[in-house]
């Protein structure tokens, strides 16, 4: 069951996934600036937030008592921390976008089949700039994101992609891409 929000319809969902540190949350942020129409989920997640993103921080203790109350309409972990999207955030008129996980995609379209999946790619060696310079993780960790990027599969990916961004350069290109897209 649904948490009460005053509304009971589902909004336009586009799932936007990338390796960590390929700014999907810039991409998103940069996108509602550009269309203010658009929405961005705020994504629960059990490690604090940095400047650079909107999200609600929870202990462990209280992404589990969430995940028991259903408050999530998707939820999974990944590197070592649980991120959640709570029901609430995708409900409503209009266009929402979301930071996912690529290992949760194909659970996330299973139990949401009219949502849609961006796929954000961005060069090896950006990335590895990127993770650097964001100043989060020790080297080894980023070194292990780096691994697990090139281990991801992206061919199914590729395959379920409603639309394909390279944020390799300028943000505000891929920004102005991404809604043009969106308002087709």
């Amino acid at each position: 069951m649904l948490p009460d929000s005053g509304y009971s319809e589902m909004a336009r969902l586009f799932y936007l996934c990338g390796p960590s540190g390929a700014g999907k949350n810039a991409v998103m942020a940069e996108a509602c600036r550009l269309d203010p129409a658009l929405r961005c989920a705020r994504r629960s997640i059990t490690r604090p937030s940095d400047p650079s993103e909107a999200v609600e921080t929870l202990s462990t203790a209280e992404f589990a008592d969430a995940v028991h109350d259903n408050a999530f309409l998707w939820w999974w972990t990944a590197n070592g921390l649980s991120y959640g999207i709570r029901h609430h955030q995708c409900l409503g008129p209009g266009t929402v976008l979301i930071n996912g996980s690529r290992a949760y995609w194909p659970d996330a379209k299973s139990q949401t089949p009219d949502v849609r999946l961006i796929l954000l790619t961005v060069d090896p060696d950006v990335l590895s700039e990127r993770l650097i310079m964001r100043g989060r993780e020790s080297d080894a960790a980023i070194e292990a994101r780096l691994m697990r990027n090139h281990s991801v599969q992206t061919t199914a990916l590729l395959e379920d992609a409603w639309l394909v961004l390279d944020n390799t350069h300028a943000l505000s290109d891929v920004a102005q891409t991404l809604v043009r897209a969106l308002q087709c």
